[in-house]
């Protein structure tokens, strides 16, 4: 696996990880999103 690719995989392990058990409400804050966005839903 190139060098780039893995940094890019465990980059986003860490996020997933940061991420885990917030409210979607404070991950859509955190990228500035709508909540929907983060649900997949789009009337909530």
């Amino acid at each position: 696996m190139p060098i780039l690719k893995l940094n890019g995989n465990i980059h986003w392990l860490i996020v997933e990880r940061s991420l885990e058990g917030c409210s979607c409400r404070t991950i859509a804050r955190q990228l500035n999103i709508r909540r929907s966005r983060i649900l997949g839903v789009d009337d909530i």
